[in-house]
């Protein structure tokens, strides 16, 4: 897992990436929501995964110093896709608006809206995150 930030006057540029690997005997209930950090869109909780490798980038605007923020993003994962026959590789993408917002000087709240593209098709949901910044 990586993660690039540059800092563009009082906005931000967010660059990252991470991937997963499972080998050996892997029991489904140690497979990776493809949802669950890897993309902010959940294509209905239909992805569990054991390879995953996934791109981010966003871009946030100052609308108050670094206290109220809105922004873009943009999600992109390659995946074996173990619902189809033959495990296929496949791709998922996901992006959308987000607002952030940094309060108490400890607490990091971002709400995301989602649009996606995957092999079964569109989707788009809220996502919500909420962080300690130490």
């Amino acid at each position: 897992e990586g993660h690039f930030l540059k800092r563009l006057g009082p906005h931000h540029l967010i660059l990252g990436s991470k991937g997963v690997f499972l080998a050996g005997q892997v029991g489904y209930w140690e497979e990776i929501n493809l949802a669950d950090g890897y993309l902010r869109v959940f294509f209905a909780n239909r992805y569990w995964v054991r390879e995953a490798f996934q791109f981010d980038g966003a871009i946030r605007f100052s609308i108050y110093r670094d206290r109220v923020m809105a922004g873009a993003f943009v999600d992109a994962a390659v995946f074996f896709d173990r619902s189809q026959p033959g495990e296929p590789l496949s791709l998922a993408t996901a992006f959308g608006p987000g607002l952030h917002f940094f309060v108490f000087d400890a607490l990091a709240i971002d709400v995301y809206y989602g649009f996606g593209f995957a092999p079964i098709g569109f989707d788009h949901n809220f996502s919500f995150s909420l962080r300690t910044v130490f």
